[in-house]
């Protein structure tokens, strides 16, 4: 036991060293830090100069462990009494902590401290407190104003919110007379005032008011200054301004008044005074409010400077250094075994700081001054930045740094203070702004007043004659002089208005309105009948509850409201090309090239999404992404159509290929027209859309007719082979056939000379004389054919078509194919000289009997009608059957050549006759218009012929 008690006295014994230390001492002294000593065996109590001074004891007083806890206010014992008891429980750690107020010794004020200390047992019995103590009343003032930020953010929105009311306040006023004015007659000795100046001073009685009534009503401290300024006035014949207050007559508010007047003088006697009074008391509060911020403002810096501080003591020969335990608690260090120097650098600053944290340590080092630096550490315990502010002092040995000690606290909270405050220096300027906005407002408003672009009126009610300044009589289109009543002003308002304006008129006359009215509506100027948009606001004021005048403004708003109704429009409009935009396939889009060569697309709408693999944001619509997916050769060919455009302003339009980034290639048609801007710039406004499918189906058509060109050109020219063959065998056949009927017709005729008489032989020399002529007849149609299809030129003479009309259909008499049909010719062309080839035209009209014959149905009519007629210069024949008809394939297809719908058919009949037509002049063509039966017809060029000879020309 002994041995245990001698170990705790050695430890007391070494804290007692340590702290009698005159380094450490001074150092904590320096930063206000009072050190004190307990010893609870003997009662004895040391304390330090610096405690002294904090809780206010004498040099030579006596302190006791009962007469301290005398000095702790009552509210916080008990708080204290609770910390003593943890700290003295030896389970515990024996740490003392404690914020408390005690009553200063010296002054009696109250004071805010913090004390700390260690509790040293021996055998589980509290020996020895050693600890030490702080005055933090700024500190906690600091923390009071610190709460009290967050109520400062809702001062300033509620000194907007004033600032507005305070703006609302300044219009009303000068829209009805929130300003008060006074006559004052001197030699009369009585005042005459308005009715707002009743009000401000708070006088009910409508009779003149003497001066001495009135001084008295001014406070006792601002009497002195008010006569200073009468007799100033009565002096310099000056003009008269004071601000003073107010006991208000009919409730005794205190009121701050601004008045203003005009001296008039009879020689150097004033006689009267004209003046204004204006109540401005809400002004000179928000004066004192801003001083107040200001003197907060002052407090608060101060507060901020004090706070936690810690000491370290560092051995620059070994290399470590020893923390207190503020100090440890400030870096968040557990353990309270020496630390490297070096831990500092390498662990806990961030690395931002470092540079200036080792250069202010290398100019104390070098002796050139003393330690202080503020930076960033990592805090060990739970890695939290914190800011830091270390000062100390180097001690030297033979010109080397030997010892370090200083003290470092946490200034965070003033960082961040700091950061407030220039917030709230940010919101001063801003509301300094504001200010400055509402006086400038205030300005524009007094200006706009001044300048009569806004009408005032005023009118006794309930049927006083409305006064109107000279604006308002031209807002309302009435001459000046003229008499003005409220039935004629209530006449120019528009049927449709009339019942807002009496209801907002009606609801102002409530006193519980406040008697504020603010109505748009329509009147037909009386002037010039023109429809015009006033706005119309106004107060009423009451007496007893009953409204007794209305004072005013209109304003002339018709501009206003046609070009809100015009901005409506072009809004509305807007979302509706918006809208028609997103409803298009393709896609709207501004191409933009700059000037100096720059190129931009400066919108493209949604669906270019779609159409470009892209989104339609600028960032997107890249040139250089769009180029790379055009091929090189449509490229060329899109900025050469471009730089056309450019040149000419033109449109620019083209179709090229498109590689997308999903679907492949495709094709795209772009059509824009040019415009160029001011800045030089040449903007094409266009629509962009796929033509992938009609470019598809064009390729594919073109392809398509130039396989059936190639074929058409292999089936001619093996036809041409075939018809040079074909004439060539027919021809010899014709030939022969010919040969042999002319000699039976030779031998008819040597029979008819030896005298032989024959009927029969007589019919039968006639019927080969016909064959000879179809034979011949056969042979020139197979010549003609074979020389239209090799030179395509027919051999022209001049006709008349009736003629051929008669010969060919005459020449089908003996025709067995038209047996039992009946061929009507009704021929009611007046005009039918033409230059035809008769061959090919015989030709085209045999092909359209031929096909007439073959529509014919079996049950239907036999009849078959060749027609002719004129038509302008021309001469049409009509080939009419009543046949089944033509299907929609067959007028699709049926001068095609090769296309045929019999079996046997080889599809060359139609289409050679729509070639000898063509090659004549002429044009033909189906009438399918009928209830049965096709019309084919035919037109061929009228020639002229002479008067008298009947010769053609």
């Amino acid at each position: 036991m002994a041995r245990c008690l001698g170990l705790g006295r050695a430890r007391a014994d070494a804290a007692r060293a340590r702290s009698d230390d005159p380094r450490l001492r001074s150092a904590l002294e320096a930063c206000g830090v009072g050190i004190g000593d307990i010893d609870f065996l003997s009662g004895a109590v040391t304390l330090s100069a610096e405690w002294r001074r904090i809780w206010g004891l004498a040099e030579w007083e006596t302190a006791t462990i009962d007469g301290l806890n005398a000095m702790v206010l009552e509210e916080d014992r008990a708080a204290r009494t609770q910390a003593q008891a943890l700290a003295l429980d030896p389970r515990g750690p024996g740490l003392y902590r404690a914020r408390f107020r005690i009553r200063h010794g010296g002054d009696g004020a109250p004071r805010w401290v913090c004390s700390r200390g260690k509790i040293q047992f021996e055998n589980g019995v509290a020996v020895r407190l050693i600890g030490i103590t702080r005055d933090v009343t700024d500190e906690m003032a600091a923390r009071a104003a610190l709460e009290q930020q967050a109520g400062l953010a809702e001062l300033d929105r509620v000194r907007a919110e004033q600032s507005a009311r305070e703006q609302q306040r300044l219009a009303l006023a000068l829209e009805a007379g929130a300003i008060g004015t006074f006559e004052a007659d001197l030699l009369a000795n009585e005042i005459r005032p308005s009715d707002k100046l009743r009000q401000i001073w708070g006088w009910p009685d409508d009779r003149p008011i003497q001066p001495g009534v009135l001084d008295a009503l001014v406070v006792e401290e601002d009497v002195a200054a008010r006569r200073e300024a009468l007799a100033r006035v009565r002096r310099d014949q000056g003009r008269y301004a004071a601000r003073f207050r107010i006991r208000r007559a009919n409730d005794g508010a205190l009121r701050w008044i601004d008045t203003r007047g005009e001296v008039q003088f009879d020689g150097d006697v004033p006689v009267r005074v004209f003046g204004v009074s204006r109540d401005v008391t809400d002004e000179m509060e928000a004066a004192a409010v801003l001083q107040e911020q200001a003197r907060e403002r002052q407090r608060l810096a101060l507060a901020l400077e004090a706070g936690a501080i810690g000491t370290f003591e560092a051995d620059l020969v070994k290399g470590d250094m020893r923390l207190s335990e503020k100090h440890r608690e400030i870096c968040g260090w557990a353990s309270d075994d020496p630390l490297p120097v070096s831990v500092m650098d390498e662990d806990m600053v961030v690395d931002e700081d470092r540079a200036a944290l080792q250069a202010a340590r290398a100019r104390a080092l070098s002796g050139a001054d003393q330690f202080h630096a503020r930076f960033r550490i990592r805090r060990a315990n739970d890695g939290a930045v914190r800011w830091v502010e270390s000062r100390g002092q180097v001690q030297f040995e033979g010109g080397a740094p030997v010892w370090a000690f200083g003290v470092t606290r946490d200034i965070t909270d003033e960082k961040q203070a700091a950061a407030i405050w220039e917030e709230k220096a940010a919101l001063a300027e801003q509301a300094r702004l504001r200010a400055e906005e509402l006086a400038l407002e205030q300005q524009r408003l007094k200006l706009a007043l001044e300048a009569g672009s806004i009408g005032t009126f005023e009118a006794e009610l309930p049927d006083g004659e409305p006064v109107g300044n000279a604006k308002w009589l031209e807002i309302m289109g009435f001459a000046p002089g003229a008499p003005v009543t409220a039935r004629r002003v209530e006449a120019l308002v528009i049927d449709e208005d009339r019942a807002g304006r009496r209801a907002a008129h009606a609801a102002a006359r409530d006193p519980a309105s406040g008697g504020y009215f603010a109505c748009q509506h329509r009147i037909r100027r009386a002037s010039d009948g023109a429809l015009r948009w006033i706005d119309s606001r106004g107060l009423i004021s009451f007496r007893d509850g009953v409204p007794v005048q209305v004072r005013g403004v209109n304003r002339d708003v018709t501009d206003e409201v046609e070009a809100a109704a015009a901005l409506k429009e072009k809004a509305r409009l807007a979302e509706r090309l918006t809208l028609l935009a997103e409803a298009l396939p393709g896609a709207i889009y501004s191409y933009v090239l700059a000037a100096n060569g720059d190129r931009l697309f400066s919108y493209m709408s949604p669906n270019a999404r779609s159409l470009l693999g892209f989104g339609p944001a600028l960032h997107e619509l890249d040139l250089a992404r769009l180029s790379a997916r055009i091929p090189a050769d449509d490229l060329a060919d899109l900025l050469t159509a471009r730089d056309v455009s450019y040149r000419h302003l033109t449109p620019w339009a083209a179709t090229f290929r498109y590689n997308h980034p999903t679907r492949g290639e495709i094709w795209l048609s772009a059509d824009s027209r040019p415009a160029r801007r001011d800045d030089g710039a040449m903007v094409w406004h266009g629509y962009i859309h796929d033509v992938t499918e009609r470019e598809t189906a064009a390729r594919a058509l073109a392809e398509s007719e130039a396989r059936v060109r190639a074929l058409k050109d292999e089936r001619l020219a093996a036809l041409e082979k075939m018809a040079a063959s074909l004439a060539h065998e027919v021809n010899q056949a014709l030939a022969a056939g010919a040969t042999l009927l002319a000699v039976a017709r030779r031998r008819f005729a040597l029979a008819r000379l030896r005298g032989e008489a024959d009927p029969d032989l007589d019919a039968a020399a006639k019927a080969q004389d016909k064959a000879a002529d179809q034979l011949l007849r056969a042979g020139r149609i197979i010549s003609r054919v074979r020389e239209f299809s090799r030179h395509g030129e027919p051999d022209k003479t001049f006709r008349n078509l009736h003629d051929i009309v008669r010969e060919t259909v005459a020449g089908l008499e003996d025709d067995a194919s038209f047996a039992g049909f009946e061929i009507e010719i009704r021929l009611e062309a007046a005009r039918d000289a033409v230059l035809i080839d008769r061959t090919q035209i015989a030709s085209v009209l045999i092909n359209l009997l031929q096909n007439a014959r073959q529509a014919a149905r079996p049950e239907g009519p036999r009849t078959i009608v060749v027609a002719s007629r004129n038509h302008d210069q021309d001469i049409v024949i009509s080939v009419i059957d009543y046949g089944s008809g033509l299907s929609e394939d067959v007028q699709r297809h049926m001068f095609e050549l090769f296309w045929t719908t019999k079996r046997s058919g080889m599809g060359v009949g139609l289409a050679m006759a729509k070639a000898i037509v063509e090659a004549h002049y002429g044009s033909i063509w189906p009438d399918v218009a009928r209830a049965e039966g096709t019309v084919f017809n035919f037109s061929l060029p009228l020639i002229e012929t002479s008067a008298g000879g009947g010769e053609m020309e």
